[in-house]
């Protein structure tokens, strides 16, 4: 569900066919809830149509992103640009990714991000990959004048704030930061991390972390929030307060809740030192 600036709900759904499920997608006014417009996708195909999400360009356009049944063995990413006035589609997209061992091609499309000249991202599925980290550290090398700004960052930025005198943080052979493993402190350093998180990103006062980074960075990955996954972090269960920052190698520094102090789990798998 999307509100626009005058009040009005833009809601997605599905709802039951002759024989499936259509998108359905309705216009509603925010003062008496009654109906502006409806628009449904009907498949010609076996199978449902499932919505993704809903999101409002800058100009007040509607997109709304979903799962259309485009064969028999075929779902695809599904994507609509809508006028707000009547629910006209200026535009429809659809992506269909490769077969699998079964003959199946399955694409689901789910939230969306309008950036402000009108281009739409569209998220499809969720899938733990290190690699996103080591990627994430190659663009942080890339905004510094030289390797030596890039290497000295973390030190300046947030060990010596925190007084983690011991933290090394390897790199790859091309001298990027691995970021993902490879990053060695002793146990009250760790802890130290981990009390920064504890803390909102503050340390002695000292804002070291945005405003609301460690509240995103421990909120489950909104397409798979079952995973166990924030952003480059490792969560525990949903229902559990404490959050941990933990490695391959079963280190791990826990971090909550709130209110509590962080507490290094130092334990390494049998026959490392």
């Amino acid at each position: 569900m999307a509100l626009d600036d005058a009040g009005d709900l833009i809601v997605v759904g599905s709802l039951q066919g002759n024989t499936n499920k259509d998108l359905w997608i309705e216009k509603r006014s925010g003062a008496d809830g009654s109906t502006a417009w409806t628009v449904l996708e009907v498949s010609d195909f076996d199978g449902d149509n499932e919505p993704g999400d809903v999101e409002l360009g800058a100009d007040g356009s509607i997109f709304v992103s979903g799962t259309v049944r485009m064969g028999d063995d075929d779902t695809d990413v599904w994507v609509r640009k809508l006028s707000s006035a009547d629910g006209a589609a200026a535009w429809t997209a659809t992506y269909s990714g490769n077969t699998d061992m079964s003959g199946l091609s399955i694409d689901k499309g789910s939230q969306l991000a309008p950036a402000p000249d009108g281009s739409v991202y569209v998220d499809t599925v969720w899938s733990y990959s290190s690699g996103t980290t080591n990627l994430l550290q190659r663009r942080i090398r890339e905004l510094f004048a030289d390797d030596a700004a890039d290497h000295r960052f973390p030190r300046e930025a947030l060990f010596e704030p925190l007084g983690m005198t011991s933290a090394i943080m390897e790199t790859d052979p091309s001298g990027t930061f691995v970021g993902s493993s490879f990053m060695y402190a002793t146990p009250r350093d760790w802890a130290r991390f981990g009390q920064l998180f504890l803390q909102d990103g503050v340390s002695e006062g000292q804002r070291i972390l945005p405003e609301g980074w460690v509240a995103r960075s421990v909120t489950p990955t909104p397409t798979h929030p079952s995973a166990g996954y924030g952003l480059q972090w490792w969560l525990n269960a949903a229902e559990d307060p404490a959050r941990r920052a933990r490695c391959r190698t079963c280190r791990e520094t826990p971090t909550g809740p709130r209110g509590t102090r962080a507490r290094r789990s130092w334990s390494s798998p049998p026959g490392t030192r």
